[in-house]
């Protein structure tokens, strides 16, 4: 692939914009005990595999490897990448298929003779493998999307297809056919003005302090929208584009609050609506929050790369967050202001199988991406022709960038800049107790379009 940017290394880089401020959280997300992204399911009727031995004396002979399942059966094979604390032990997964749950067949060994290699047993931390299950053959041919595979009686994943792209039936098309579930609800009620508009919150549940509502104007309006903020100078407003079909999108509320929105229209009507949120929910972790004396932050919002990507205000009281999806704290990040979405990841540090998303900022989730064999870790940036360009490798002697291409799901190797550097030299890292890490730390990566260059740390 022919490089079209130009590269500057440097020792850190600051990002400002004139929206959001970035800082690093601790990382104390909660994680299940067992991880587990379903990678694959193949059904097979029958394993057949010819293998060709070698001998010493240049002689070869063919094996053929046969099994077949019992009468009335297929093969169930699961690719699984998981990451676990503890000991693994295969024989407590299970494949539930339509509401009934299979056990894992005990002995696996035959898959290696057709080339699969094997979930390993008594393993600690990431890795992939398959198992397999007997399931009935009228499977044969059916659509794999929703079956899940449980571990120790507890759900551990959800397969939602073997694609790199985003798949039609998993959390991408269900948010379209959320979104098309609204717009017919408001259709059936008829023609709504700004005076008995509808208010719809949360729709696709995953941004619990947002909203959107939903009118017509004879002509073509713009409309202001104003979140009464605690105090004066935490108010929230922003304009949206003119139109006779609004669909206001709303942001800034504050959790468990009666909150205030007024929307304002271009010709001067105006309506003050009441929007009650529920509690920020129990079993998620937030920063600490801490009350400075006499030091005052800017009027801006304040992003935070947690496991729910949560946003503050300068009281330090959240205005957003993501619930459903828990993101990597030191996962990719960056945002696409004029497409109203920014992009995160899961799993980064797995270095077999990470997951890149893609949402709005209200909670809508437009793609999802599986980047098998590669990581997604700290930062990317979006070139100019719409790709994201992200950190995809996490050891101690790279700093690759991979390049996705988000119309078509697929993820290329883009360029190593350690190539650039001598790694006989010694660690470029500095610490205050004459230690280091590793040879670089790559943390961040940005797009610069005055120069079309890119500005790395190392």
């Amino acid at each position: 692939m022919k490089k079209f940017i130009s590269v500057i290394l440097v020792a850190l880089m600051v990002i400002n914009t004139n929206i959001l401020t970035f800082a690093y959280a601790v990382n104390i997300r909660d994680t299940r005990l067992l991880n587990a992204d379903i990678v694959r399911i193949e059904v097979k009727s029958k394993l057949e595999t010819t293998q060709t031995e070698e001998f010493y004396d240049g002689t070869t002979v063919d094996n053929v490897y046969t099994d077949t399942p019992p009468t009335g059966y297929v093969y169930a094979l699961v690719e699984l990448s998981v990451d676990y604390d503890e000991y693994l032990e295969t024989n407590k997964f299970q494949l539930e298929v339509d509401g009934k749950k299979y056990d894992v067949i005990n002995d696996l060994k035959f898959l290696v003779n057709h080339n699969y290699t094997l979930l390993k047993e008594q393993v600690f931390g990431v890795q992939n493998g398959f198992v397999a299950f007997l399931i009935p053959d009228k499977y044969i041919s059916s659509d794999k999307v929703g079956w899940s595979v449980y571990y120790s009686e507890q759900e551990v994943g959800i397969y939602e297809g073997y694609s790199e792209v985003p798949n039609e039936n998993g959390i991408v098309e269900q948010h379209k056919l959320i979104e098309q579930q609204i717009i017919a609800d408001y259709k059936a009620n008829g023609v709504r003005t700004l005076n008995n508009a509808a208010v719809y919150q949360n729709i696709y549940g995953t941004a619990p302090l947002t909203a959107v509502i939903i009118f017509e104007t004879p002509e073509s309006e713009s409309v202001t929208v104003s979140v009464e903020g605690k105090t004066e100078d935490t108010t929230i407003s922003y304009t949206t584009n003119a139109s006779t079909h609004h669909e206001v999108q709303i942001f800034g509320l504050y959790a468990n609050y009666l909150n205030k929105v007024t929307l304002t229209t271009s010709s001067g009507s105006t309506k003050q609506f009441e929007i009650q949120t529920d509690p920020i929910p129990e079993d998620m972790t937030i920063v600490e929050k801490q009350v400075s004396d006499g030091v005052q932050l800017n009027d801006q919002l304040f992003f935070i790369c947690d496991a729910n990507r949560t946003v503050f205000d300068k009281n330090g009281d959240i205005r957003w967050y993501m619930y459903g999806i828990k993101c990597d704290a030191d996962g990719v990040h960056e945002f696409d202001f004029e497409a109203g979405s920014f992009w995160f990841s899961v799993d980064g540090y797995n270095p077999n199988l990470s997951t890149i998303y893609c949402m709005s900022f209200a909670g809508k989730i437009r793609g999802k991406y599986l980047t098998y064999g590669k990581s997604s870790h700290h930062d990317a940036t979006l070139t100019p022709d719409g790709k994201l360009l992200y950190y995809s490798k996490w050891n101690t002697n790279s700093a690759e960038l991979s390049l996705l291409n988000p119309e078509t799901g697929e993820t290329t190797e883009y360029y190593d800049p350690i190539e650039l550097l001598d790694s006989s030299l010694g660690s470029l890292e500095y610490s205050s107790k004459n230690t280091t890490w590793d040879y670089s730390h790559a943390n961040t990566v940005e797009y610069i379009s005055d120069n079309n260059s890119l500005l790395l740390s190392l």
